[in-house]
């Protein structure tokens, strides 16, 4: 991996301790350094873990697609002109009977330019999305949107049009079953997990064939990864690995130059004590919701000249509960579980959020449009379990541990990871259930064997799995990933899917499959409704509780918004300034 020079001397990190030499300070103009616990990965758009990634990502790419989402999760025109809609004329069905399909055009905005000074084109847009279906890329988009287009082609050097496929094209390309032409709510961001790439640029990589290339797989280790070429609002200086980052505003900028002239990350591996002294210190202005959570936010607020930023968020901490599993089957014992954890008692004692609404009901957080008030809370009710533990045939044993009728225990392996957050929940957990009468046994492997394809989510071999979902800015699209019948991992779809509870429900992949390949909203809204009704029933998955996004920020940084969903508390880059 090449080694870049930093710019001045760098902020050496040692155990909580600092050390201070030369830095930020010696930087001209306006300087805003942000303190992470993570170092990012890499500058493959998408292709990163770490959500020092996103952030890095946000300074010389700025958003993924034509369309972005701002900290509200609303839609708004990144590097076109206007949002595209059915409504305003943007979108429209083309074509009759099964030869109909769904036309969108993107209007770029002209005055856009790469930071290697060539102009951001319809041919970038068209070689992203040739980019994204190339089977060696990695980092795929997290739905089947690009899937979906018959072709995307340029009217113009600033206008481009993405093409649906029809009915005849879609059973052409393998979908038998097709009827009416494929559609997507998605269809208004065009590409909405694909960063534009510089054609030019990246072109020769792959021999100027992006959606075929071999040579694909050489991008991720070609010197691109340190030498990113964006549409951003910032460029990358230097990367001194292990220490820190350093980020230039571009005078090109298409929406003119930022406010803040320099952007500094550092801290990689730093403990939170050490970021926190660092932002009372005034040495760092910002700390992520990598390093913070609620119990953090009166420390935070307590720091003289900062403020602390608490968002509901979409990342929910949940259970899933393997619907193949002989004991986990049954319906029943998954709602007497359900009512046999204080969730909000995990909240106060876990989360140190006492009082705070962060109780999940449904999988589908409050925030998002989709989510349906009226799903069912299963309060905490231990009597109830019991009750329906009783009525179900499980009868408590001489241990105090329930049996049913062929003499089995009602005893339940309960993994996870080894974080912090998992080592307070689980064994509260396992208490609230040991007091209606299961008992559970916690194993907790390393994080890379828990998630890895042989691990117990991937492999079916779970019983209780405990992790938390990021979800994105649309529940719909998240649903499709995490209950679809398709998306159980299976050999066939090499360990690939989502659904790790194994749900098999036809009844829920209709409700799926209707509001993702619709464009009405009414329709949709309809059947996210009647899903979260059917999972509430179900309960392939034990909803715990939502984990806030929670930043902290200098009270001189202005028009700073951190996100609901997870697209990087930057988002908004350019506008921000230094009081």
């Amino acid at each position: 991996m090449r080694r870049f020079a930093s710019v001045g001397i760098a902020l050496i990190l040692a155990a909580g301790t600092l050390v201070p030499v030369a830095s930020a300070q010696q930087a001209s103009g306006k300087t805003l350094v942000m303190g992470f616990s993570q170092e990012p990965d890499t500058f493959i758009a998408g292709e990163g873990n770490e959500y020092v990634t996103a952030v890095a990502e946000n300074l010389v790419y700025g958003q993924t697609g034509l369309v972005s989402i701002d900290d509200q999760m609303r839609p708004y025109a990144d590097l076109v002109t206007d949002v595209p809609t059915l409504d305003n004329g943007g979108a429209v069905m083309v074509g009759d009977g099964a030869d109909q399909h769904l036309e969108t055009t993107f209007r770029l905005r002209q005055d856009i330019k790469f930071s290697d000074g060539n102009a951001l084109t319809a041919d970038d847009v068209i070689f992203s999305w040739k980019l994204s279906l190339n089977p060696l890329w990695s980092a795929s988009a997290g739905n089947d949107l690009e899937s979906k287009y018959s072709d995307v082609v340029a009217k113009d050097p600033h206008t481009v049009v993405f093409k649906m496929m029809s009915q005849n094209q879609a059973r052409a390309a393998g979908m038998t079953t097709q009827v009416g032409p494929l559609v997507h709510p998605f269809y208004l961001y065009g590409l909405p997990d694909v960063v534009i790439y510089p054609s030019k640029r990246l072109g020769p990589l792959v021999d100027f064939d992006p959606q075929n290339s071999p040579k694909l797989k050489d991008l991720l280790t070609s010197v691109y990864t340190r030498q990113p070429v964006g549409a951003g609002p910032y460029t990358l200086d230097s990367w001194d690995p292990g220490v820190q980052m350093t980020f230039k505003a571009r005078s090109d900028y298409f929406r003119g130059k930022p406010p803040i002239d320099t952007i500094i990350i550092r801290g990689f591996e730093a403990s939170k004590e050490t970021l926190l002294s660092q932002l009372q210190a005034g040495d760092i202005q910002t700390i992520g919701s990598e390093t913070l959570d609620v119990s953090d936010v009166d420390a935070v607020n307590a720091i003289s000249g900062v403020k602390s930023y608490v968002r509901a968020g979409t990342t929910i901490e949940h259970i899933d509960l393997n619907q193949e599993d002989p004991i986990l089957k049954d319906k029943q014992v998954r709602k007497a579980m359900l009512y046999a954890i204080d969730r909000q008692d995990l909240v106060n004692r876990a989360l140190a959020a006492q009082g705070q609404p962060l109780v999940a009901n449904s999988m589908i957080p409050p925030i998002s449009p989709l989510f349906n008030p009226d799903t069912p809370n299963y309060a905490f009710n231990p009597d109830q379990a019991k009750q329906i533990l009783d009525a179900d045939g499980w009868t408590v044993g001489s241990d105090g541990i329930r049996v049913n009728s062929a003499g089995q225990k009602l005893s339940l392996k309960y993994q996870s990871t080894g974080s912090a957050l998992r080592k307070k929940v689980m064994p509260l957990v396992k208490d609230y259930l040991h007091a209606v009468g299961i008992d559970v046994q916690i194993d907790q492997p390393p994080a890379q064997a828990y998630f890895g394809i042989n691990g117990p989510l991937r492999s079916g071999s779970l019983q209780m799995a405990e992790y938390a979902d990021v979800g994105s800015n649309d529940a719909g699209n998240d649903a499709v990933q995490k209950y679809a019948i398709k998306n159980i991992p299976t050999a066939a779809n090499s360990y690939a899917g989502s659904n790790y509870t194994r749900w098999n429900n036809s009844t829920g992949d209709t409700l799926i499959a209707a509001q993702i390949n619709t464009l009405v909203p009414a329709n949709r809204q309809a059947a996210m409704n009647s899903l979260q009704l059917l999972m509430a029933d179900e309960l392939p998955t034990l909803p715990l509780f939502f984990r806030p996004n929670v930043t902290a920020a200098s009270n001189r940084l202005a028009n700073f918004k951190p996100e609901y969903a997870s697209q990087g508390y930057n988002w908004n880059v350019w506008e921000w300034d230094l009081k």
